[in-house]
């Protein structure tokens, strides 16, 4: 055997024993009054996160270790990653790479006008959509966000305002318009992430061009309008994505800055606004960011940094108010303490449960770090440590994205936690073969022979048209028709989402609450506020989010404070009907002793206030 291949064996043994050890790390103690799949099996949340750290750590920790001490020789020292500043140029002066940057960004631009988004998306979910529909309509009659409305990640959820108020509309085809404009600003970043990445990977030109020409393409698939949330890099990672790409920028200029660190430092209390989770994220790696600039002794970026963040935290305080703030830490509050519990599923064991999606999911993450320690340590590669302190950023953000796929462990959480890890994988493979071919002058040899016969430029530019050809499917007559299509999408009717139980069950609300100033429903068809025109009485549009005692007290409390008269408490076309005598016993309780039927039918069932 030779010694080269024990790091490997080590690996595939210790990942052996983390599987074995994996229902073997078990905390079953679980206090928690909030109904759900962990509280059925008497399952503590943190075992999830306990699990993967321990799956993830323990091989990468043993080749880390085997790899080093094997090929000591040809490894740098971690001194020499993290306090060295070594800077190794790649051609930044890659005209055709800047040309091809700028077709790959007109033709994702063609590609979104020229979709038919009326025929892109014609039912609405009238959970997931609802919560950003009411939140936002909730607004224009109440003049409040956190305080008017109880939603799961932030502006994102209140983003509905923004577009209704230009477009002096107020429709679902609007709203949702602005969800794919995310969309095509994360494939726009992914594009000049690469673009960035690959000036820094290869001096050679040609290697540049065509690295960045794969990675560019392969990162764009990820995102896909059709699957919309539920793609590789759905719209709230937007904020993630944007927060990387300033990181790395920050770390090629080697000038003196002030600009770059200081709005990544904003970044830290608007992100907090975005989205909970996705601000959550960026907080946490702010600081693995500071603490590396302080083992650089990089004082400059510190505190530029350091003063975009408390200019940040000021600013988001004097615009938004003290009633506003207070209720969005108290909204973080209670999703962070509570929300594992209400929406957990627990994540299958590897290899022996038979999931294989959720196997290869993990081993995702120990390949990608493998990847990343090899090009990282080996110093055949000469690459500026730039580079590579952004992929153990970027690395470590897929970590950060996949605690979602840890509490809510289906499939559409798994493929919207993996974008990331697949990008860092395919990017490392296709720089150990190219160096490997740079290494033996095949690329060299490769290169000159093709140049004689035909540029890279026209090669580049044919990959390009026949991608865009069978993968962007651009529809040219629907671009010149773009404007008389966008205007139809965003004035189309409501109507035209739904189907016709939900316009019956919409009509028959709006009747019997046309004397009403509010609506109130218990269950979880949180588009109701939105669709009958009017705001949701409490904070609460959906049950999904006060499963929790001290939700239900809250919600409870609202209730005798706005005493609804009519509640919608029942209805088949709730797209999650749960047993609510386990999940929501305290407003069960409250119900029954202050509102009777109003009516019963096998479609819904709506109470009234006695």
């Amino acid at each position: 055997m030779q010694k080269k291949n024990i790091p490997y064996i080590l690996l595939l043994i210790s990942i052996l024993f983390a599987t074995f050890l994996w229902d073997k790390i078990l905390i079953i103690s679980n206090e928690s009054l909030t109904y759900g799949v962990y509280k059925e099996n008497n399952y503590h949340p943190i075992n999830e996160i306990l699990r993967f750290i321990f799956y993830i750590s323990v091989p990468l920790t043993i080749f880390f270790i085997s790899y080093n001490i094997i090929n000591k020789k040809n490894c740098y020292h971690v001194k020499e990653l993290f306090f060295y500043k070594k800077i190794v140029w790649g051609n930044s002066r890659n005209k055709l790479n800047y040309y091809i940057l700028i077709l790959l960004l007109l033709l994702i631009t063609l590609e979104f006008i020229s979709i038919d988004f009326v025929q892109l998306h014609k039912k609405v979910d009238h959970f997931h959509d609802g919560v950003y529909l009411s939140a936002s309509n909730n607004f224009f009659f109440k003049k409040g966000l956190w305080s008017s409305s109880f939603v799961e990640y932030g502006l994102i959820n209140f983003d509905s305002i923004f577009i209704w108020s230009i477009f002096n509309i107020k429709t679902i085809g609007s709203a949702k318009l602005l969800k794919y404009i995310y969309l095509l600003l994360n494939k726009g970043i992914l594009i000049l992430i690469f673009y960035n990445i690959s000036r820094l990977f290869f001096l050679n030109n040609n290697l540049q061009t065509i690295f960045f020409l794969i990675t560019s393409l392969f990162s764009i698939t990820l995102v896909d309008y059709v699957k919309f949330d539920t793609s590789e890099f759905p719209l709230r990672i937007f904020i993630l994505l944007l927060f990387n790409f300033l990181f790395l920028k920050m770390l090629i200029n080697n000038r003196k800055q002030f600009i770059l660190p200081f709005i990544l430092g904003l970044m830290t209390a608007l992100s907090m606004l975005w989205t909970l989770d996705m601000g959550i994220f960026i907080n946490f790696l702010l600081i693995f960011i500071l603490i590396f600039f302080v083992i650089r002794k990089d004082l400059n970026k510190i505190k530029s940094i350091s003063f975009g963040v408390i200019i940040g935290w000021i600013s988001l305080s004097y615009f938004l108010g003290y009633n506003e703030i207070f209720y969005l830490f108290q909204t973080a509050y209670l999703m962070l303490t509570n929300v594992d519990q209400a929406s957990g599923i627990i994540y299958p064991t590897p290899f022996l449960s038979g999931e294989t999606r959720f196997t290869k999911a993990l081993l995702i993450y120990i390949l990608s770090g493998v990847l990343l320690i090899i090009f990282c340590l080996k110093k055949d590669f000469e690459v500026s440590n730039s580079v590579k302190i952004f992929l153990i950023s970027f690395y470590i953000s897929s970590i950060l994205v996949f605690k979602q796929a840890l509490t809510r462990s289906d499939g559409p959480h798994i493929i919207t936690s993996s974008g990331i890890s697949y990008l860092i994988i395919v990017s490392l493979i296709l720089f150990f073969i190219f160096h490997y071919l740079e290494k033996n002058n095949f690329s060299l040899n490769f290169f000159k022979k093709l140049t004689k016969k035909v540029s890279i430029a026209i090669i580049a530019c044919t990959c390009i048209f026949f991608y865009s050809l069978f993968v962007f499917e651009i529809n040219f007559k629907n671009v010149f028709l773009f404007n008389k299509k966008i205007g139809a999408y965003i004035k189309q009717e409501n109507e035209k989402f739904l189907d016709k139980e939900i316009i019956k069950l919409v009509d028959f609300y709006r009747d019997i609450s046309k004397n009403e100033t509010c609506i109130q429903t218990t269950t979880n068809l949180s588009t109701l506020p939105f669709l009958v025109n009017k705001p949701s009485c409490t904070r609460y549009f959906s049950n999904w989010y006060i499963v929790t005692k001290g939700h239900q007290e809250k919600f409870i409390n609202e209730l005798k404070n706005k005493k609804p008269r009519i509640i919608l408490y029942w209805s088949k076309l709730d797209p999650y009907n749960f047993d609510d005598e386990k999940r929501i016993p305290l407003i069960i309780n409250y119900l029954d002793d202050n509102y009777k039927t109003y009516i019963k039918t096998e479609d819904w069932h709506f109470l009234k206030r006695k």
